[in-house]
């Protein structure tokens, strides 16, 4: 979180020099302010609409470029008799040294890669859905593997967060 960052930048880089706001109150100015709570609404309202619209739009493009991708992985491993690859088989192999020193049973580390994997390459949701499709979260699996893998890809590290903050700046 940032005040946590704050605060331990300030522990192990301590300002030395007086800081330049120091019993000060400073007021910052705001030109494009709004007059009123109605002005205030309407405007968070059309910045939440133009987020959500961002935010699903970016989505619904990383989610295209995965399935063309896999498109053409299939059919590149056709002509060598492959017929199972996809992107997200390819990133559960690719996450599984991870899942396994995170801790996961022996027995659930695959699939817990598989969805850490499709979370770092799309996004949390995804990745919960995708397991969710496949069974993860039912009794087959171990709750310590569950636990894991939930706390793994709980955050938005991944191209498609990256995306949508970068459209919206």
């Amino acid at each position: 979180s940032v005040p946590c960052a704050i605060v331990t930048s300030k522990m192990r880089y301590p300002e030395e020099e007086v800081p330049l706001t120091r019993g000060k109150a400073i007021k910052l100015e705001r030109p494009d302010a709004e007059d009123s709570f109605v002005h205030a609404l309407a405007n968070g309202s059309i910045l939440g609409m133009q987020l959500c619209i961002v935010i699903a739009a970016v989505l619904i493009g990383f989610l295209s470029l995965l399935g063309c991708a896999n498109y053409v992985l299939y059919w590149v491993f056709l002509w060598l008799g492959v017929t199972d690859i996809s992107i997200q088989r390819l990133l559960g192999y690719f996450f599984y040294p991870f899942a396994f020193m995170l801790g996961m049973p022996s027995q659930d580390v695959y699939e817990a890669s598989k969805m850490m994997g499709v979370k770092f390459a799309l996004n949390e949701f995804v990745g919960f859905a995708g397991a969710q499709a496949d069974g993860f979260f039912t009794e087959a699996f171990t709750l310590r593997a569950q636990l894991l893998a939930t706390f793994a890809c709980c955050s938005f590290a991944n191209p498609s967060s990256l995306g949508s903050q970068i459209s919206l700046l």
